[in-house]
């Protein structure tokens, strides 16, 4: 035990006393394993949060959506459900005009009920939809810097005028607002017809957002699917919807998080060298210790130890950075994730994290240290240490 603790402090000391090897071992693993505990991170904070936010992103327990108007036998279906399980959502696109200003805005018309679930969140606070009145509409900020508007200002849709109630900070179904097309206006299905909107060319998203108990769930989603076979008309459970977030999440983030192993794999190829180059200055010194009757076993093992603490030392850092990233970039974030995801480092990522960074490092040192193997005490009278022939 003793040959070994001294085994590994001459290591240690040849290692640091040349600040190079562990400022460019570090560095090769730094940037890499930073990244991807990052990204690992956001991810399983956004997973987390649709997973607790699922039912309030898709609208409700079971969602009929359809590019034409619901036919009659389905129609008539969802009338006989209660008015405060199910809400009608119309979205389409149009022009939003006040005075000479025009822009181009997304027009979400639902029913009083709206929101099913989660909350929609407005500048005066007010309970969301049932207070709104007929011929009032809710905008989100666009639309009032847009067409230099102000709360309790009028704006033209389509045919018909409408008075700006309140401004919509948030809604429980659109989570993500960076990557909408147009501003937002939310108004009730009532007011619908004045607009004159709802034409045969209209391209409308209708959607029906239905609340159900656990029990009934399987029932309405049996019912549903016998009623719109045939039809192009989607009839899916909330559990099973895809959301913007969660089309993020799988996608975007994922496709990062694989180009960070591609650049991992690279920072082997750095480890590799620091190594190679380190191993090859203590020729001579290992020739030594192998003359003086140091098992070969020992020497190797000092080494690996050495490597593996530095491993660990590297994958701290790491984290230290992914956190300060995640504090000073969350405004770089938001754009991307929803603004209720508090963002923290995952243990499961720093674990993962350290078991990359652990193979890593054992797969690009092996063929370096087995080398040791062809160290000879003779070396030390040839000053020289032959190679040995590596595959």
């Amino acid at each position: 035990m003793k040959g070994m603790n001294l085994s590994h402090k001459l290591v240690q000391r040849e290692w640091f006393g040349h600040w190079i090897y562990p400022v460019l071992f570090c560095f090769s693993l730094l940037v890499s394993l930073g990244a991807y505990l990052t990204l690992d991170s956001l991810q399983k904070a956004v997973d987390q949060y649709i997973e607790d936010n699922q039912k309030a992103m898709v609208g409700g327990d079971v969602v009929v959506t359809a590019r034409q108007p619901f036919n009659t036998e389905l129609s008539q279906w969802l009338t006989e459900l209660p008015d405060d399980n199910l809400v009608h959502d119309h979205q389409f696109n149009a022009m939003a005009y006040a005075g000479d200003s025009s822009l181009l805005a997304r027009i979400k018309a639902v029913d009083s009920s709206y929101p099913l679930y989660g909350e929609l969140k407005l500048s005066k606070g007010n309970d969301g939809l049932k207070q709104l009145s007929a011929g009032e509409v809710l905008v989100e900020r666009q639309v009032l810097t847009g067409l230099n508007l102000e709360t309790g200002d009028v704006i033209t849709l389509g045919e018909a005028q409408f008075t700006i109630a309140d401004e919509i900070i948030e809604e429980p179904d659109r989570p993500l607002t960076a990557f909408g097309f147009g501003a937002r206006i939310m108004m009730l299905n009532r007011d619908l017809q004045a607009t004159g909107l709802m034409g045969q060319r209209s391209r409308v998203n209708y959607r029906a957002e239905i609340k159900a108990e656990p029990a009934q769930l399987e029932r309405y989603v049996h019912e549903l699917t016998a009623i719109t076979e045939g039809l192009k008309i989607n009839v899916i459970k909330a559990e099973d919807a895809p959301t913007s977030i969660s089309v993020l999440s799988g996608n975007f983030l994922k496709f990062l998080k694989l180009l960070v192993v591609a650049v991992i794999v690279l920072s082997g190829v750095g480890l590799m060298s620091v190594v190679k180059a380190f191993v090859n200055r203590q020729q001579q010194t290992n020739a030594i210790r192998r003359a003086i009757g140091e098992p070969i076993s020992q020497l190797k093992g000092a080494y690996y130890r050495l490597f593996l603490l530095m491993t660990l030392l590297a994958v701290a850092l790491a984290l230290g950075l992914s956190q300060l990233v995640l504090y000073f970039g969350y405004d770089a974030f938001a754009a991307i994730i929803p603004a209720q995801v508090t963002l923290n480092i995952s243990w499961l990522s720093v674990l993962k994290v350290l078991l990359i960074a652990a193979a890593l490092t054992l797969l690009m040192t092996h063929s370096t240290i087995q080398s040791l193997s062809a160290i000879k005490p003779v070396a030390v009278l040839q000053q020289q240490a032959k190679a040995a022939s590596q595959w």
